[in-house]
């Protein structure tokens, strides 16, 4: 069942995996893990 609440938790939970994704792909990048290509 489709509940406002639902929606906002599941936007919420994919605006955090985006931001989580972009930072550890920004720390890796600081790194120079990226350099193996």
């Amino acid at each position: 069942m489709f509940t406002p609440e639902k929606a906002a938790l599941g936007g919420l939970r994919s605006f955090l995996n985006s931001w989580a994704l972009r930072l550890s792909a920004h720390r890796i990048m600081r790194q120079g893990t990226f350099d193996d290509t």
